[in-house]
């Protein structure tokens, strides 16, 4: 069977689906050749006087009433958290991270978290970014993270 197709079967979920695929060296369209290394999941809560949904991204994180609410990232089961909302400077790991080279995930990375984490004047990741919606998608799975999640 190809390593990329889902099957059911006992205690097969969408979320396991999408986790097989992130890892899978049979990954092949994935921008970053070495899955070898373990990724980092990152979250960020924003807000805005703009509407997500009508303007897009881009537009929303550039407009000036958007704000960083917070930062989540996760990498080899420990939680880090950053709130510039509580007047926070931001940390050296974000730094320390990003040189890494491992792999960024987040769902939605491309539309969303790699704006925000741009826009925040953050380097780039040296491991790229992986985007979970659309690993999810590829796979024949819902992109909305509720579906996935069940």
């Amino acid at each position: 069977m190809h390593p990329n197709r889902r099957t059911e079967g006992a205690g097969d979920t969408p979320a396991s689906a999408l986790l097989s695929t992130l890892h899978s060296p049979h990954n092949q369209r994935t921008p970053v050749p070495h899955m070898a290394l373990q990724p980092i999941f990152i979250d960020f809560e924003t807000r805005s006087r703009v509407e997500l949904r009508d303007a897009g991204g881009r537009t929303y994180v550039s407009d000036p009433s958007t704000e960083v609410m917070s930062l989540v990232m996760s990498a080899d089961g420990v939680v880090y958290q950053w709130c510039p909302l509580r007047g926070e400077p931001a940390p050296d790991w974000i730094w320390t991270m990003a040189a890494s080279g491992r792999p960024f995930v987040a769902h939605n990375a491309m539309a969303f978290d790699r704006l925000v984490w741009r826009g925040a004047g953050f380097p780039d990741p040296v491991g790229g970014w992986l985007d979970s919606m659309h690993l999810a998608r590829r796979r024949g799975l819902p992109g909305s993270l509720g579906p996935i999640g069940k």
